[in-house]
């Protein structure tokens, strides 16, 4: 078990976004969350990432309690994020952007850059390194020096999945990362989230595209007015009725 919440609840006045949530993130699988517009999936991941603090509950990683820690402070200890709407540089190039990414793995200061230092040779060649192989494992490295705004939607996902490799965290953290792009950019992008997974990443992302979870989760955790009501394999949440009732819609839809 990698990362697991208890009870975790974040209420604004009246509204229970999110309401004593338990579940868990096992080492090496993909989780998905599901549930209809609102039922508190971005919450949670808000609440995980640091970006929320909880009203109650707690946030438990590698035995850790990072419950209330500020985004940063998570992402320093492995947990990294890509969001619905990529959040780029986008007037900077896609190897600035995926160095970017690779800082907070290094020590490199100011006086570091100015002398040329031992430390920054060998963390600049570490970085270019790092980047070179981040660019062709996310499929961009014929895209290595185009700027960001030039980027079609999907490419501008697979950088953000290549920022957040950069650093080499313990648990990425997906928002939707297929929205917005067609079919045939989709299959891509989910052969893509499996590669990662197959390098050894474990992954908890949020999807609507039913078919793309059913096919790619291992298990599945289900919200509904920010509670869970359900949690299994794609199988056993297919068939679960309450599931069915309150987000599939029907049998045939999963």
């Amino acid at each position: 078990m990698l990362l697991k919440t208890e009870a975790l609840s974040k209420h604004f006045g009246g509204l229970k976004a999110v309401d004593a949530v338990d579940f868990h993130i096992n080492q090496g699988e993909i989780l998905a969350i599901i549930g209809p517009n609102g039922s508190g999936k971005s919450t949670l991941f808000n609440l995980i990432s640091g970006t929320l603090p909880p009203t109650s509950g707690k946030v438990l990683f590698q035995d850790e309690n990072i419950t209330g820690l500020k985004s940063y402070q998570v992402a320093a200890r492995g947990i990294k994020r890509t969001f619905q709407t990529t959040t780029l540089f986008d007037q900077l190039r896609v190897v600035d952007n995926l160095a970017i990414g690779r800082r907070v793995n290094t020590q490199t200061g100011f006086w570091d850059a100015l002398f040329r230092t031992a430390r920054w040779k060998r963390e600049r060649d570490e970085t270019v390194g790092k980047v070179l192989e981040l660019s062709g494992f996310v499929g961009l490295a014929n895209k290595f020096f185009d700027f960001v705004s030039t980027l079609s939607q999907e490419a501008q996902k697979r950088l953000a999945m290549g920022i957040a490799l950069a650093s080499e965290p313990k648990l990425l953290l997906m928002d939707e990362p297929t929205a917005g792009i067609n079919l045939e950019e989709t299959a891509g992008i989910i052969e893509l989230i499996r590669a990662i997974k197959e390098a050894g990443m474990t992954i908890c992302l949020i999807e609507h595209k039913m078919r793309m979870v059913m096919d790619l989760a291992d298990r599945i955790v289900v919200l509904n007015y920010g509670s869970k009501i359900a949690e299994g394999t794609p199988a056993e949440i297919s068939e679960n009725p309450v599931v069915i009732e309150a987000y599939l819609g029907g049998k045939t839809v999963a």
